[in-house]
């Protein structure tokens, strides 16, 4: 580049901008700074290489500037002691503050916002080989990406490979080694994620007690209209479907409205209890046992507990009519066939390394199946031959079954533990293997996953880590504190996920949905049975997602 695009002399700069100002503010030079430094300014500009501008954009002379290329659109500025090297693409209005770095392959949005002191480092060294130099192993790039409208606060280091989201805040000192979702709020070395722009501020007045009995008031106010909300009409007669507006899509959605209705100690309107019962209880095939929903295809299953969209129904069917005070009339035969080296045989066949989460799944549905057949009907099951390959499998670092993944970290084996737990050690109240380990596992993938303030916070990710703090909880009293540390966390997040005369979505920015109404109230309830506050809400799930529903039939 020619001299005086690196280093200026006074006379350039005195003519750009006389009082310096404009150097150090240069958002105040189109408004404040006299024609002729506007006309300067416009000089130096086109005097740049590689450097393409918009309109009333504004480079101070005493910035480094040594670019492959360097584009910016209209109303963008580059103040003075910024450093940009390497390939620069942003869009409008895009501000680089004094003494900022930007270098390497770099893409902005528009309205990025670039902190003084922030180092955005769009390359890195290579250093696998220990026989040569670090600075002899060449560079490599994978570049950085900034969405739109994203403020970088001062001294933020954002490192090469990494995606930020538009309309996310890295706060000032920040060091941003990973992928930052849309609306973020990040903080911290390395930064995790604080909360999203979008979720509601929950003020916490520092008594957890006294929030859950205001979020108990509310829920208990306003239930009933939601679930009137989402009623709908099966062949003459009342049932629910999972939102409102929405044609009823199965057995579930009506599983869960008797379920909600069953915290607060009543039925769904519509049917009496009787009516209700007789309703689920004809929903069972009389030779098999499976549950059998009119509105889901009927297909011969591959699997003995049937297809994975009616597998769920071997713990909703039961677990409703438990609300409702009824009991099936036949017992799940296909479950109770399923012994000997028939179910370890199933077992080793289930995706462990692949999908834990599924796994775990299964055998919810077949110990939920068993329980009932042996609570009603007398059958003995398989209860010794399950709970010995689960000891036999279980790995004892981490008291969980299948492993971490790259992709998802401990996602799947800890909601499959969920699953796997809630089906058989809390419904028969037989201690957990390894709980301590347990515990300083699901610890860690709350810390890692921001505690799902905002990225993954969606119900099952939220109610399975609670669960599983909850039951190892009463073995141990390991790391007490900082369970009880994660759940006040929970609480306030929960609650602000409410959407009045509506419940809850599944997953933040979804509509709200019976399913999630029903799940989050089930995870709000966990966190309060930790604390020993479930008192002050005033209801207690009483369905799938109970703490104690299955050995009540047992």
């Amino acid at each position: 580049m020619p001299p005086s695009s690196q280093a200026p002399t006074e006379p350039d700069v005195a003519a750009v901008a006389p009082h310096d100002r404009f150097d150090y503010c240069p958002w105040r030079f189109w408004r404040e700074a006299p024609p002729a430094a506007h006309s300067a300014q416009l000089a130096y500009q086109s005097s740049l290489p590689d450097v393409s501008l918009g309109a009333r954009c504004f480079v101070s002379p005493r910035a480094g500037i040594v670019v492959d290329r360097l584009t910016l659109g209209d109303g963008s500025y580059v103040a003075a002691y910024a450093y940009l090297t390497g390939e620069i693409n942003g869009g409008a209005h895009c501000t680089i503050n004094p003494y900022a770095v930007v270098r390497g392959r770099v893409r902005l949005g528009s309205d990025v916002r670039i902190g003084a002191h922030a180092c955005l480092l769009g390359f890195d060294h290579r250093h696998e080989d220990t026989r040569l130099p670090m600075w002899r192993q060449g560079l490599t790039s994978a570049g950085i990406e900034i969405g739109d409208d994203v403020w970088i606060g001062s001294g933020v280091i954002v490192r090469d490979g990494v995606r930020v989201g538009s309309h996310a805040v890295l706060a000032a000192g920040a060091v941003v080694t990973r992928d930052v979702p849309d609306y973020a709020i990040v903080a911290g070395n390395p930064a995790r994620v604080l909360r999203d722009r979008r979720a509601p501020q929950v003020r916490s007045d520092g008594d957890p007690e006294a929030q859950l009995r205001r979020f108990g008031t509310r829920v208990a106010a306003q239930w009933p209209d939601l679930l009137a909300k989402s009623a709908a009409t099966l062949e003459g007669a009342t049932c629910y479907a999972d939102q409102p507006g929405l044609a009823p899509q199965g057995l579930r959605a009506s599983c869960d409205a008797i379920e909600i209705a069953a915290m607060f100690g009543t039925v769904p309107a519509g049917r009496s209890r009787e009516a209700w019962t007789g309703w689920l209880v004809a929903a069972q095939d009389r030779a098999t046992g499976q549950p059998r929903d009119p509105l889901l295809a009927s297909t011969p299953p591959a699997d003995p507990l049937g297809p994975p969209a009616l597998r769920y129904l071997l713990l909703a069917l039961p677990c409703a009519l438990v609300c409702l005070g009824g009991r099936l009339e036949v017992p799940f035969r296909s479950v109770a066939e399923l012994a000997g080296p028939r179910l370890e045989q199933a077992l080793a066949r289930l995706p462990w390394p692949q999908n834990a989460w599924s796994a775990g799944g299964w055998i919810d549905a077949y110990a939920t199946a068993d329980t009932f057949n042996r609570a009603w009907f007398g059958l003995p099951g398989e209860r010794a031959r399950l709970l010995a390959w689960l000891q036999a499998f279980c790995l004892p670092h981490t008291g969980l079954w299948g492993s971490a993944t790259r992709e998802q970290g401990w996602l799947q084996p800890v909601n499959g533990f969920y699953r796997i737990a809630r089906g058989t050690y809390g419904a028969w109240g037989v201690p957990v293997p390894y709980p301590q380990a347990v515990i300083d596992v699901v610890l860690a993938h709350l810390r890692q996953h921001d505690h799902f303030a905002t990225q993954g916070a969606n119900a099952c990710n939220v109610l399975d880590c609670l669960y599983a703090l909850w039951l190892c909880g009463r073995q141990t009293a390991h790391r007490r504190a900082e369970i009880a540390a994660a759940c006040r966390i929970q609480l306030p997040l929960i609650a602000g996920r409410w959407q009045d005369g509506a419940g809850f979505g599944f997953a933040p920015g979804e509509p709200a949905s019976l399913r999630g109404t029903e799940m989050w109230l089930a995870a709000s309830y966990t966190a309060a049975a930790v604390l020993e506050m479930t008192a002050a809400l005033g209801y207690a799930p009483k369905g799938v997602h109970a703490l104690h529903t299955l050995r009540r039939s047992d």
